[in-house]
């Protein structure tokens, strides 16, 4: 059992803004009369050109192009290598687009509920109330839905994430409900559409064709646009190159194995494993022999509708765990952005750490991603960044009564690790927010959780991968090769799928 349970001060929360601009758990909160169920007319925003102009301003200019087709109303495929920044320019664009037309106008979706909550949106099928979409049945329940159709008419420009991990069959349905619900005989009714995805990265589950094969992709017209500025791996262009080769097929085993360390190794550096299973028994034995005490952070949980099952799988699927164990030595992945000035240097201590001293202050502050970082600080070999692992060197009692952790990260660089919100918009189910230290245990992560991240050291178990897309996805989430450990290899590599030939195909077309 734990020796002490740090649970988070009430005191450090806030509301969640809601749609109309107020607080949504205040509103909850109020006794009065029950908001009226009908359908009420929905406010189109005041223009505020000054802070799109600010939010235009943080896009590289290959994604300021992309987002000027977005703005002109046309129907785009937005896709590009791992690292390219897609989710910082979706996210981006969700905000603009928002500022422009107002909340519920833009439906934000995704394949999958990880992938949702990275750009604070939902499931594409809970969108729809298709549910698991596997029978006719499910989508006639959705067509029957009510709460579906107010979502799709109150709709204008709908974004997908992650298409590429949608079958070419279920987005002809969904492109057929939605144009049902709305009465069109256009695709999609009509609507703004916003794909975004890789389809040289993990395809679909039991598909049987791809999201490009449907006859609605090819009936939307498209403005297909491929991004090709490698943020992630811009320090390591051999890296860059070995990647590229992979990611189109033509890597030898040969050279995968010389271009990596298959011996070596850290105690920071977190295994790669494929299920949550394993992941969780090498994270519990590492914690279980550290002699120190534990430390148990219980997370706050608010939402509008907190008992719904879109809400509650949503809380699942966050990083920031509602429960969090540490203890003195324990190795952890830091799952918020820190910005660290130019001129910051490492720590020296001259007291032993296990005594919770505070170092001298770093002036670093939480962001909320590394590609809002002004160019002087993405140039740092070892930013803090959503994915950075360290190891927990001692805790500090705060004014709120609190015991939070000291992390030593690599290069000497330590930072006391406070309170951080994980948050999201779930269109007609309001938001959601958990507040929590943001970190992870991560002697071990599972490949589905690196999904988003950056990570700069890890150890990966290559010898039981089945198709080359898991070697390939597995590798893009690190920075450089040097951080990069393989700790088995495949016999030989994965020969492509027959769905990944197609997807080669359709990517060499995408190329001028």
């Amino acid at each position: 059992m734990p020796d002490a349970d740090c649970r988070l001060p009430r005191g450090a929360l806030q509301g969640i803004p809601n749609r109309r601009g107020g607080c949504s758990l205040c509103a909850l909160a109020k006794p009065g009369k029950a908001a009226s169920t009908s359908p009420q007319p929905r406010k189109v925003p005041k223009p505020d050109p000054e802070m799109e102009a600010k939010l235009m301003a943080e896009l590289h200019e290959e994604q300021k192009a992309v987002a000027e087709e977005v703005l002109a109303g046309r129907n785009v495929f937005i896709t590009g290598l791992p690292g390219c920044g897609k989710s910082f320019l979706v996210k981006k664009l969700i905000e603009i687009l928002r500022l422009r037309k107002g909340q519920e106008a833009v439906a934000v979706c995704a394949s999958t509920g990880v992938a949702g909550i990275h750009i604070g949106g939902s499931t594409i099928h809970s969108y729809l109330g298709c549910g698991t979409a596997d029978s006719e049945q499910n989508w006639e329940k959705a067509f029957r839905s009510r709460k579906a159709k107010k979502r799709i008419r109150h709709t204008e420009v709908l974004l997908i994430d992650e298409v590429s991990m949608l079958s070419g069959e279920f987005l002809e349905k969904a492109g057929e409900l939605v144009a049902r619900v709305l009465a069109s005989e256009k695709p999609f009714g009509g609507l703004q559409v916003v794909f975004c995805g890789d389809f040289l990265q993990l395809p679909p589950i039991k598909a049987n064709s791809l999201a490009f094969q449907s006859s609605v992709w090819g009936a939307l017209g498209l403005r297909h646009i491929v991004l090709k500025h490698n943020f992630r791996q811009s320090c390591d262009p051999e890296f860059q190159s070995l990647l590229g080769e992979l990611r189109l097929g033509v890597l030898e085993k040969s050279k995968l194995a010389a271009s990596f360390d298959t011996e070596g190794g850290s105690k920071v550096h977190p295994k790669i494993v494929s299920t949550n299973d394993e992941a969780l028994k090498i994270n519990t034995r590492n914690l279980g022999v550290l002699p120190d005490k534990a430390r148990t952070y219980v997370a706050r949980d608010e939402a509008d509708n907190p008992r719904d099952p879109g809400v509650v799988n949503a809380f699942a699927s966050l990083l920031a765990e509602k429960t969090l164990e540490l203890k003195v030595g324990c190795v952890v992945m830091l799952l918020k952005n820190l910005r660290l000035p130019t001129d910051c240097k490492p720590v020296v201590f001259t007291t032993p750490r296990r005594g919770g001293k505070r170092p001298s202050d770093l002036d670093i502050d939480y962001d909320t991603s590394f590609m809002d970082l002004p160019s002087e600080y993405q140039g740092l070999q070892t930013p803090l960044v959503n994915g950075s692992i360290g190891m927990v060197v001692g805790f500090e009692h705060a004014e709120d009564g609190v015991e939070y952790p000291l992390v030593e990260f690599s290069r000497g660089y330590h930072k006391l690790i406070t309170l951080a919100e994980f948050s999201g918009e779930l269109g007609h189910l309001g938001g959601y927010k958990r507040t929590q230290i943001p970190l992870k245990l991560a002697w071990a992560l599972t490949v589905h959780k690196t999904q988003g991240l950056t990570l700069q050291t890890g150890d990966l178990d290559l010898s039981r991968a089945f198709e080359t897309a898991q070697v390939y996805v597995a590798l893009s989430r690190f920075q450089t090769l040097a951080g990069v450990k393989i700790s088995g290899m495949p016999k030989r590599i994965p020969r492509p799928s027959k769905q990944r030939v197609q997807a080669l195909e359709f990517h060499a077309s995408l190329e001028p």
